[in-house]
C-alpha cells in the first residue's frame, strides 16, 4: 500500500485525468480517484496509486505543498485501513 497517496487540495475542476497528468512526471500512474459528493462534485481531495514505493515517495517529496491554481497541494502515503479502503495519517489524526 506504500504506492498508494491520498492526494487534497486540488481544484473543483480537476477530473481523473488531471490528476494523471500531475503525477505521471514522477513515474508509472496505475490509478485516480477523485471523491465526490452524492451529487457529483468534487470534495478536492482523491487517491492516486503510483507502480512503486520509490515513485510514490518521490511524488511526494516534489508534490506536497505545490501550488495549483489558488490553492496548495497536501500529498501524503495513504495508508490501508483493512477495510477495502486507505485514509492519510492527517485524516485520522495522525500526523507522521
Amino acid at each position: 500500500m506504500a504506492n498508494k497517496l491520498f492526494v487534497d487540495g486540488f481544484p473543483s475542476f480537476f477530473a481523473e485525468r488531471d490528476l494523471e497528468s500531475l503525477f505521471l512526471p514522477y513515474g508509472t500512474v496505475l490509478h485516480t480517484e477523485i471523491v465526490r459528493s452524492p451529487s457529483g462534485g468534487s470534495l478536492r481531495f482523491g487517491f492516486v496509486e503510483m507502480a512503486t514505493c520509490q515513485e510514490a515517495c518521490r511524488a511526494v517529496t516534489e508534490l506536497n505543498r505545490h501550488r495549483v491554481q489558488d490553492g496548495k497541494l497536501m500529498v501524503l502515503l495513504a495508508e490501508d485501513t483493512g477495510q477495502g479502503g486507505a485514509v492519510s495519517r492527517i485524516a485520522k489524526g495522525q500526523m507522521a
